[in-house]
């Protein structure tokens, strides 16, 4: 990688961003837009909220590939004529591509597919589904109330080697997801959009399905879990009375994005009892307003979207491997990874 020469710009408010991107790149040029300091002196979120100072404005005009997130870019884009590749730390592009309202970038954008990122929510649906099977949250109810009991509830517990996990979306999110299953002994089933060839099958899938086998995916599965971007064709996947056909009652686990069921539909499947409970990391409507029954329902566990978030510096890394590598292939000439489809919507 040392041999890699050429300019890279930096518009990010994450402390430590271009210092580590200088290590990995130590034959480029990295440039940072913002004034020297602001990214250790920001306190706000991480994303632009102001207008660029004069001399911000003409670094950033040089800039033809830069490094920064989609709300930054949603700012400055008019800003930089020069650009023709900018890789956004997002691992999802729904939030850029409905704010530009069909307007196409004439520069080619990525999304974050760094393997961190898989992982954080490999870990959230493995730690979410041990917790259920094993009471740990009745557990700890039991605990303040000084209750020491062993009972069914908790001394019969499933094993998750025994259970069927059924992943919605089988791209670099949802294989890394059935990758840390398998390292479980689970069964895993995958759903695409469209049919996967023999050659591109993982081995950490046990059965693949695809559009038109919807209901034959959901009678298989004890675990129902979307990691699925928010797309035309993702928008309500779940919606109706799709759930119906979940023959054994699962739980659905929903990571990705909140569209893939509306709330009027999930409470509907909860208390028809299509699905025994859900676990929801995104919603609909974020922040999740207080009059949503979901609060209170008491077959619901809910996070604040915080499931592949991660501390700084796993962040930091995620996003710098993409990036790193997907300089390499810029300079090589080679195919980007999580190069963002307009028309797919992701």
């Amino acid at each position: 990688m040392a041999s890699v020469k050429g300019v890279v710009h930096v518009l990010s408010f994450t402390p430590g961003m271009s210092a580590s991107l200088r290590e990995r790149l130590p034959g480029v040029a990295v440039k940072e837009v913002l004034r020297e300091g602001t990214a250790e002196n920001h306190t706000g979120m991480p994303w632009l909220e102001r207008d660029l100072f004069e001399d911000e404005l003409e670094t950033l005009g040089q800039a033809e590939v830069l490094l920064t997130d989609a709300r930054t870019l949603l700012h400055v884009m008019d800003l930089a004529p020069k650009l023709r590749y900018v890789q956004i730390r997002s691992t999802g592009a729904d939030a850029l591509i409905s704010q530009l309202k069909g307007r196409r970038p004439p520069f080619v954008v990525s999304r974050n597919t760094g393997a961190g990122v898989a992982l954080l929510m490999a870990e959230y649906v493995v730690g979410a589904a041990i917790c259920r099977e094993r009471g740990f949250l009745e557990a700890r109810d039991n605990q303040l109330k000084k209750v020491y009991d062993r009972g069914p509830r908790f001394a019969l517990y499933r094993s998750i080697k025994d259970l069927t996990f059924g992943i919605l979306g089988v791209g670099s999110m949802g294989l890394e997801v059935a990758r840390v299953l398998k390292s479980f002994h689970c069964v895993v089933h995958g759903f695409s959009r469209t049919p996967q060839s023999e050659s591109t099958r993982s081995p950490y899938v046990d059965v693949y399905w695809s559009t038109g086998q919807m209901e034959s995916f959901l009678a298989e599965c004890d675990y129902v879990i979307g990691v699925l971007p928010s797309t035309p064709m993702t928008k309500g996947l779940l919606g109706g009375d799709v759930l119906k056909a979940a023959k054994k009652c699962p739980i659905l686990l929903n990571a990705g994005r909140g569209d893939l069921i509306s709330e009027k539909d999930l409470l509907k499947a909860l208390d028809a009892g299509w699905i025994s409970g859900t676990i929801l990391d995104v919603f609909e409507t974020e922040p999740l307003p207080e009059d949503s029954l979901l609060w209170t329902h008491p077959k619901v566990f809910l996070t604040p979207h915080v499931s592949a978030f991660g501390s700084w510096k796993n962040r930091v890394e995620s996003t710098l491997d993409c990036f790193v590598e997907n300089y390499r292939r810029l300079q090589n000439g080679e195919p980007l990874l999580g190069v963002v489809d307009w028309g797919a919507g992701y």
